[in-house]
């Protein structure tokens, strides 16, 4: 995954088949079992910078188990078992607590995104192009882009492209590209035609009006995957909220000066 927008790789066409989701939909969930320990750099670049988020880049930590999970994600912390999720804000020092009735095993595919069945082949394959490239004997690249395009453009609107190692499957590297059209003003439009790099990602369009095509590379890279078990969480539920005399919850001591807010 971590790979900046100069880096990403444009395939060549392969062959479009329901081979190439039901690959990737193995390679997304085969890691996806308990007890699961993960490391992954997580980092957003762009060719147009227009909001924050889309500069991020952040390091963060998965403990997961059966009897509770850890997620540390820079400064904050998702903290759950069977019965609450902690969200914490180190930064903020604040707390928001949430009551619920899911097993970490269902909580794991919320946490760690696509958990695709064979049921949904179909509806991807109508959504999706799927594409296998070898990278040589060890590894491979599925690449999924989105029938879609950008107006006005050939650029698909959507491309999510997974590297994997060829004798277990077990994903190395992620990379979701999300296109979208930005206005800008025809001096921008000349400058940015002008400077280079842009060919294709400029757009004059039928009202005269110019846009340029922002792209959002979303990376990530499993830094480590495990599934040792009798693994210690580094913080549990308790660690950061305890429960008064009265059954009120308040922040440990630890955390005495950090404002909890329960989510009703």
């Amino acid at each position: 995954m971590l790979l900046f927008l100069s880096g990403v790789r444009s395939y060549g066409q392969g062959t479009d088949t329901l081979a190439g989701i039901r690959t990737f939909i193995k390679v997304c969930n085969i890691y996806k079992q308990l007890p699961l320990q993960l490391n992954v750099t997580l980092r957003n670049t762009t060719n147009l910078v227009t909001a924050e988020e889309d500069t991020l880049s952040l390091h963060a930590h998965f403990c997961l188990q059966q009897d509770g999970s850890y997620i540390g994600m820079g400064e904050l912390e998702q903290i759950a078992d069977d019965s609450l999720l902690v969200l914490v804000s180190n930064k903020l020092h604040r707390m928001i607590v949430y009551t619920h009735r899911s097993s970490i095993s269902d909580q794991l595919k919320g946490y760690l995104g696509l958990q695709l069945e064979d049921s949904s082949l179909l509806r991807m394959a109508a959504r999706f192009k799927a594409f296998v490239h070898p990278e040589g004997n060890d590894s491979s690249v599925v690449e999924m882009k989105s029938r879609g395009i950008v107006y006005n453009t050939g650029l698909a609107r959507e491309s999510i492209s997974v590297m994997y190692c060829n004798k277990d499957l077990q994903p190395s590297q992620v990379i979701h590209i999300m296109r979208s059209l930005m206005p800008v003003t025809r001096a921008v439009y000349e400058e940015l035609t002008a400077r280079g790099g842009y060919e294709g990602r400029l757009v004059e369009l039928p009202d005269s009006s110019f846009c340029v095509v922002k792209e959002k590379v979303s990376s990530f890279m499993y830094d480590a995957v495990s599934h040792a078990a009798g693994i210690k969480l580094p913080a549990t539920a308790s660690d950061r909220i305890v429960r008064d005399a009265s059954g009120n919850l308040r922040p440990a001591e630890a955390y005495h000066d950090f404002q909890i807010i329960r989510d009703l």
